[in-house]
């Protein structure tokens, strides 16, 4: 029996350095390491991937500190402000929808770890400081404070409004429509 998963797990280690090895770039590598990252608790498996685990590890770090920097520069001074605008898109809306695809990315590239890490990648030292990392991230997107003063603006302005905002009347074509 033993020499039988040997043998598999030999074939699987094989299979999977080859993959790796001629992936052109890290989303291959990742969707490589997503199919098989239920096989990285065996020790033979585990151990012929560390090597590119280091290597898309730093990947995501990097992909998420970028995301770091993109949100620091503020949606004010982002493309898709400009973007939002030229489609009519109100600020608060457009802020919100801009800090929830920044965290959706997050989301993604957490979730990449897991593909390399393993289910248990919150236990894992690098996995651990990522995992700390993306909530303390994660709190700073937190579009709650923004909609909750929206909400207060315009609920303090007086809008003088007292009766119907629109009427519709029914037109009636020579077709009955």
């Amino acid at each position: 029996y033993d020499g039988r998963i040997d043998r598999v797990e030999a074939r699987i280690t094989s299979l999977l350095r080859d993959q790796l090895g001629t992936a052109k770039n890290a989303n291959e590598m990742f969707r490589i390491f997503s199919r098989f990252h239920e096989l990285f608790v065996r020790p033979h498996i585990g151990g012929a991937i560390r090597e590119y685990q280091t290597q898309l590890i730093q990947r995501v770090k990097d992909d998420i500190e970028s995301l770091h920097e993109k949100f620091k520069q503020q949606y004010v001074h982002s493309k898709a402000n400009r973007v939002s605008r030229s489609y009519d898109l109100p600020p608060t809306s457009g802020s919100i929808i801009w800090a929830k695809q920044i965290e959706k990315q997050l989301t993604t590239y957490l979730r990449r770890v897991e593909y390399v890490l393993g289910k248990s990648w919150e236990q894992h030292v690098e996995g651990q400081r990522l995992k700390q990392d993306g909530d303390n991230f994660r709190s700073k997107l937190n579009t709650q404070p923004l909609f909750e003063e929206w909400t207060k603006n315009v609920q303090q302005k007086n809008h003088g409004l007292t009766g119907k905002i629109f009427a519709t009347e029914s037109t009636r074509t020579l077709h009955g429509l």
